[in-house]
């Protein structure tokens, strides 16, 4: 009877500490200032016939949103639709989607390009 009382409150205890302790998602998704955001990221986008590096800067404050587009240093454009939820960046440019993961000054970019098919590529903050 002992064991079996013991046996129970351990699984009680389990229990209640699944209901309490964070869970593992949602500690890996961090929240990412938009002033932490602010700033050069580059990285290269590797194509079939080329590799252009691409550069993000972005100049967010609290009430916009607003960056720009390169590659190769040429400016592709203005970042349109721009949105910034926990560490998950989204924007678009023309026909391009860009949605980006921060982790501290990595970010993991996946560009949904003109035919629909998904390109993945990672940029790394450049210091200030």
């Amino acid at each position: 009877m002992l064991i079996e009382r013991s046996g129970l409150q351990l699984i009680a205890l389990l229990a209640f500490l699944c209901l309490v302790a964070p869970c593992p998602s949602a500690e890996a998704q961090q929240t990412v200032t938009r002033a932490s955001v602010n700033g050069e990221w580059t990285g290269t986008l590797v194509l079939d016939n080329s590799s252009p590096r691409i550069a993000l800067v972005f100049a967010l404050t609290d009430s916009t949103f607003v960056g720009k587009v390169y590659s190769d240093s040429d400016l592709m454009g203005e970042m349109e639709d721009g949105s910034l939820m926990g560490n998950r960046i989204h924007f678009k440019l023309g026909r391009l989607d860009f949605t980006g993961v921060i982790t501290g000054s990595r970010m993991k970019v996946d560009l949904i390009v003109y035919n629909g098919s998904t390109r993945n590529f990672t940029l790394i903050k450049t210091p200030t």
